[in-house]
């Protein structure tokens, strides 16, 4: 089961979280850059998260979209066919009109 996580609150959690990094002291060289990787791979999750839902909105919108055409193409036959039984029976009745 897939589920969708709102990229605004994805947003607004890991920006405010650089934005408290960033108004850390910093006392320890080593930890600062620990903090900073960790917070450098969440915003790259966040980026791996938007696109993967992106890409699957887009697949999904081209599939209602290609599903659109098949019926509509499904339905111009139906019409097509429904047309030609149409004349054919008009054209049988003009015979059997003129034969009589």
């Amino acid at each position: 089961k897939e589920f969708f996580i709102s990229r605004t609150q994805l947003h607004c959690e890991t920006v405010i979280e650089f934005q408290l990094f960033t108004d850390t002291q910093i006392t320890d060289i080593h930890t600062f850059f620990d903090k900073f990787f960790i917070t450098i791979v969440k915003l790259e999750a966040v980026n791996r998260v938007e696109e993967a839902q992106n890409s699957k909105s887009i697949a999904v919108i081209l599939n209602v979209h290609l599903l659109m055409k098949k019926i509509q193409s499904h339905l111009n036959s139906l019409k097509d066919k429904k047309n030609s039984q149409a004349s054919a029976s008009a054209a049988n009745s003009t015979q059997m009109n003129t034969a009589a």
